[in-house]
C-alpha cells in the first residue's frame, strides 16, 4: 500500500471513531485537556520568578537610524530591519478592528489563552489530519515573537502560554496590542504597523483607512506570500477574507466591504509604482553616495549594533537644497554628453592613426590644409565627416606631393572595411562636490550619474585622475609664497629643453613675453612648467601636500610626480582633494578639512558622538599667506569674464555673486577629462565629467564646454540660500599701476592704454620704472628673429618625420 492510501485510511478511521463518539463528550474532554493545561500552567507561572516578562519593560526592537541634513531634513534611513514604534493611541482604530477580527476575537475577554479557539482547533486539525488552524492568542503570539525560537516540542507550547499569562498579568491589553503590532513582519524589510503604513500607502498608522488597515492585517501570516507588490493576487485572497472577518465580527456591514474591495485594488499598484521605487532597498535615499559612506564611516566608529539597532539619529553636513542642485544638471550635463557621443562615427584603423596621424597633421599645418588640422589634437580616431570630407582631398594632396600614390588608397581601403562604432555604448560619468570653505562641511555630494547596484563607486572621493589646468593656480601660489615671482613678473614663452624634456602649448603656439597674471588666465603649459622649475620640485611638492592633505609618502608620490609635469596636474587627484584645495584659497590660505558628520544623538536626544570637536584644533593652520591667495584668486576670477574659458554669458549674467568667484578650467590630453574648479568664500565646488575607461569626450570637449556649465548653474541656484562675502584685499596687499608690456611701474609719461593696476605683496612692488617703447621694441625684435628660425626647423622636422613614416606604410 502506497504511503498516501496509508494516510488516507488512518483519516478514515479516526473520522469513524470520532464520529461514534457522543459530541459532548469530545467536546467535554478536549476542553478538559485545556483548561488542566492552562490551569497548571497559571499555577506554574505564579510562583516563578518574572525576570523575562519585565524584559519588556525595555521593550526595544531594532529601529531605523535617520540622517539629517543641515536643515533638519530628513536624507535617508539605514536599518536592518524598517521598524518606527508607535504607542497605542497613534493606531487607527481600523487597523485594531482588523487585527483582532483576523487574529483574535475575543482578545479582550480572555487571560492570555483561549480554551474554546484551542478546543476548536484541535478538532478541526484532527479531522484534517494536518494544522488547518491555530489556537494560539494574539498574547501568545507576542511571546513567540519576542521570547522563543522555532522550535516545535511540547516544552516550547507550555512556555508559550507561561508567557502569555505572565503577559496578560503585567501589562494592560491596549499595551499588548501596541507591542505586537510594532514587532509584526509586513515584508520589503518593513518592521511594525507605522513602518508597512509608511511604505504601502504613504500615510501614519494612525491614518490609515478600512482597506488598507485590511490589507495590513492579512500580511504579517506570510509576508511574502501575501505582498501586494510581489504575489497581488494571493493578496486579494487575503484581503477578502479579512474583510469577510471584520463583517462577522460586526466592524463592517456587507455592502461597505464590497466597496471597499471594489475601488482599493484599482489604483493601489499605480499609485505605489509612481511614489516610490526604493521597495527591497536596506535604505532610502536622498545622497546615496554621501550616504553609503557616512554608513561605513559609522559603523567603523559606532558597530553595527548601534547604527543598525538603536535608532540613532544623524546629523550631516549635506543640505538637501545643494544636493537637488547639484544632482539635477550634473544628470542634465552627463545627458548631454551621451547626446553628443550618440552619433555614429567610423573609426581609422589604430596602427595607422598613430604612424601616420600626427605627420599628416605636421604637413597640412606646414602646407596650410586645413582639413587635416584636427588630426593632431585626435590620436584615437577620425570622424566620418573629416575623413569623407575635407580630408579626402587633402589626403590626395599629400600623396601627390611626396610621390607615395598608395597613401590615398590605402587610407580609403582601411576606412571603408572599418565597421560602424556606437560611442554611447557605455553612458558617460560624472562627479560633484561642494563644501563650505570655513567649516569643511561638505554640502552635496555626487559620485556618478546613477546609484544602483552595479554603479556604487563613489567617484566625488575615490575617483584618480589627471586634473590638467586646475592645479595651476597653486603651482603659481607657491612660487609667489617664496618671492619668485610676482603677477606682473615677465616670463618668457618660448621653446624650452628641460634635459630631454620640450613641454608644449595647448595651442601650439608660443607667445614670447607674457606677464604671470595672462599666463595663468591663458593656462600657458610652458610658463607653468618655468614656474615650477624656478622653485624647484621638491619645494612645490613638500607645499602642495600640505594644501591636498597629502600626509603620507604614498599620497604624495600619486598627487605629485616627481618631475616637471607635475606643473600640468599629471598626478592623480580625487574630486575632493581639489575641492579642498581650491577651499583653501576661499579661506584665506586656511587649511580646510572636510566633514561629513556633525553630531551623533540616541533616540531620545541624548549625544553620543560629536564630531565637531574634533575639527577644531586644526581649522586655523595658514598654509598660504592671505596676500598671495588675495592675489591668485583675484587673478583666476577672469576666468568669469570675456576671453575666459569659463565665459559663458548666458549663465554669468544670471549669476550674481561671479564677481566674488574664481576658478579653473582642465582639460586632459585628447579630451579624456573634462574638470571645473572653483570658489567663493561661501561654497567650493569641482565638477568632472568623463568616461570610467578612460575614452575622449569627443573633439574640444574642454572643461570649461561640459564641465564649467554645471558649476554655473549650481550656483545660481544656491545663489540666495547663502551669503558671499568679497574677497577684500589684506593689509599686506598694495595695488600699483605698471605696464602691460614689461610688468614694471608705469612713469608719468606712460600712456594709459599701456598700464594697468596690479596687486602686490608690500615688499615685492616692482621699483624699476619702464621704458616702455624702447624695451618693448628691443625684446619683440629678439623674439620674433628667434621664433622664425624654429618654425623654420619645425617645418623640415615635420616633413622628414612624415617622409620616415610614410616609406615605413609602404614597405
Amino acid at each position: 500500500m502506497k504511503l498516501s492510501q496509508l494516510e488516507e485510511t488512518l483519516k478514515d478511521n479516526l473520522r469513524e471513531v470520532m464520529a461514534k463518539l457522543p459530541r459532548g463528550f469530545v467536546i467535554f474532554s478536549l476542553v478538559g485537556t485545556v483548561v488542566l493545561a492552562g490551569g497548571s500552567a497559571f499555577i506554574f507561572a505564579s510562583i516563578y520568578n518574572l525576570r523575562g516578562i519585565k524584559s519588556l519593560e525595555q521593550y526595544r526592537p531594532p529601529t531605523i537610524t535617520r540622517v539629517y541634513d543641515t536643515k533638519g531634513r530628513l536624507i535617508s534611513e539605514f536599518y536592518k530591519e524598517r521598524r518606527e514604534l508607535v504607542p497605542y493611541r497613534n493606531i487607527s482604530p481600523r487597523i485594531i478592528e482588523a487585527t483582532l477580527a483576523t487574529e483574535d476575537k475575543r482578545f479582550f475577554s480572555h487571560l492570555g489563552i483561549d480554551p474554546w479557539r484551542i478546543a476548536k482547533a484541535l478538532v478541526v486539525n484532527i479531522l484534517a489530519m494536518r494544522k488547518e488552524q491555530g489556537g494560539s492568542t494574539l498574547t501568545i503570539q507576542l511571546s513567540k515573537l519576542l521570547f522563543l525560537d522555532y522550535e516545535k516540542t511540547f516544552r516550547r507550547k507550555v512556555t508559550e502560554l507561561w508567557y502569555g499569562i505572565q503577559i496578560e498579568k503585567q501589562y494592560s491589553k491596549q499595551e499588548i496590542l501596541s507591542f505586537y503590532l510594532n514587532e509584526l513582519n509586513y515584508g520589503h524589510g518593513s518592521y511594525g504597523v507605522e513602518s508597512a503604513a509608511r511604505f504601502f500607502f504613504n500615510k501614519t498608522a494612525a491614518t490609515v483607512n478600512t482597506s488598507e488597515a485590511a490589507l495590513l492585517a492579512g500580511i504579517p501570516k506570510s509576508p511574502k506570500y501575501y505582498s501586494p507588490i510581489r504575489y497581488r493576487e494571493n493578496a486579494m485572497r487575503r484581503h477578502k477574507i479579512v474583510l469577510l472577518a471584520m463583517v462577522q465580527n460586526g466592524y463592517l456591514g456587507n455592502t461597505e466591504a464590497y466597496e471597499v474591495y471594489r475601488t482599493f485594488w484599482n489604483g493601489f499598484l499605480q499609485e505605489f509604482k509612481s511614489r516610490t521605487d526604493t521597495f527591497d532597498q536596506s535604505s532610502t535615499d536622498e545622497a546615496p553616495y554621501f550616504t553609503e559612506y557616512i554608513r561605513e564611516k559609522l559603523e567603523a566608529d559606532l558597530g553595527d549594533h548601534e547604527l543598525y539597532q538603536q535608532g540613532i539619529n544623524v546629523y550631516t553636513t549635506l543640505n538637501l537644497d545643494h544636493q537637488r542642485s547639484a544632482r539635477k544638471h550634473l544628470t542634465e550635463a552627463i545627458a548631454k554628453q551621451n547626446r553628443f557621443k550618440k552619433r555614429e562615427t567610423k573609426a581609422l584603423p589604430l596602427e595607422l592613426v598613430r604612424t601616420v596621424a600626427m605627420q599628416v597633421a605636421a604637413v597640412g599645418e606646414t602646407l596650410g590644409l586645413p582639413g587635416l588640422m584636427t588630426a593632431k589634437k585626435i590620436t584615437s580616431e577620425l570622424s566620418e565627416e573629416t575623413i569623407e570630407g575635407r580630408a579626402k582631398l587633402e589626403l590626395r594632396h599629400i600623396a601627390a606631393i611626396t610621390g607615395l600614390t598608395h597613401l590615398w588608397q590605402h587610407t580609403h581601403n582601411k576606412y571603408e572595411s572599418t565597421t560602424t562604432l556606437n560611442l554611447a555604448q557605455d553612458a558617460a560619468e560624472g562627479a560633484f562636490i561642494s563644501l563650505e570653505p570655513s567649516s569643511g562641511y561638505i554640502t552635496a555630494m555626487i559620485g556618478g550619474h546613477k546609484f544602483n547596484y552595479y554603479n556604487q563607486f563613489n567617484r566625488a572621493m575615490l575617483l584618480k585622475r589627471q586634473i590638467g589646468s586646475t592645479l595651476k593656480p597653486f603651482i603659481y601660489s607657491i612660487a609667489m609664497e617664496h618671492d619668485l615671482i610676482t603677477a606682473a613678473t615677465v616670463l618668457e614663452d618660448v621653446p624650452t629643453a628641460y634635459n630631454k624634456y620640450i613641454p608644449k602649448n595647448y595651442s601650439g603656439q608660443y607667445y614670447g613675453q607674457v606677464l604671470v597674471r595672462d599666463a595663468l588666465k591663458k593656462s600657458i603649459n610652458v610658463l607653468a612648467i618655468d614656474v615650477l622649475h624656478r622653485t624647484g620640485i621638491d619645494v612645490m611638492r613638500t607645499d602642495l601636500s600640505k594644501i591636498f592633505l597629502a600626509t603620507t609618502v604614498s599620497k604624495q608620490d600619486q598627487l605629485f610626480p616627481d618631475d616637471l609635469t607635475l606643473a600640468l596636474g599629471s598626478g592623480s587627484f580625487s574630486p575632493l582633494a581639489l575641492t579642498t584645495a581650491y577651499a583653501v584659497l576661499a579661506n584665506e590660505g586656511k587649511k580646510v578639512l572636510p566633514r561629513t558628520i556633525r553630531y551623533v544623538t540616541d533616540n531620545n536626544g541624548e549625544m553620543i558622538t560629536n564630531y565637531e570637536t574634533a575639527y577644531l584644533n586644526e581649522a586655523e593652520t595658514q598654509l598660504i599667506s592671505r596676500e598671495t591667495t588675495f592675489i591668485i584668486t583675484d587673478i583666476i576670477k577672469e576666468v568669469f569674464t570675456a576671453g575666459g574659458t569659463a565665459f559663458i554669458p548666458s549663465l554669468v549674467e544670471k549669476f550674481n555673486h561671479v564677481r566674488k568667484s574664481f576658478g579653473k578650467t582642465g582639460t586632459t590630453s585628447n579630451w579624456t577629462d573634462a574638470w571645473f574648479a572653483g570658489a567663493n568664500k561661501a561654497i567650493a565646488a569641482v565638477v568632472w565629467i568623463g568616461y570610467d575607461d578612460n575614452r575622449s569626450l569627443g573633439y574640444n570637449r574642454t572643461g570649461g564646454v561640459v564641465a564649467a556649465p554645471v558649476w554655473l548653474n549650481f550656483q545660481i541656484d544656491v545663489a540666495n540660500d547663502i551669503r558671499v562675502d568679497r574677497i577684500r584685499p589684506p593689509k599686506g596687499v598694495i595695488r600699483k599701476t605698471i605696464c602691460k608690456q614689461l610688468g614694471t611701474l608705469a612713469s608719468d609719461d606712460t600712456l594709459p592704454a599701456d598700464t594697468y593696476d596690479e596687486y602686490f605683496k608690500i615688499d615685492t612692488v616692482p621699483t624699476e620704472i619702464c621704458d616702455y617703447r624702447r624695451q618693448e621694441l628691443d625684446r619683440n625684435e629678439e623674439f620674433k628673429t628667434f621664433a622664425s628660425s624654429e618654425n623654420k626647423l619645425k617645418s623640415r622636422t615635420s616633413l622628414q618625420s612624415l617622409k620616415a613614416a610614410l616609406d615605413e606604410v609602404e614597405n
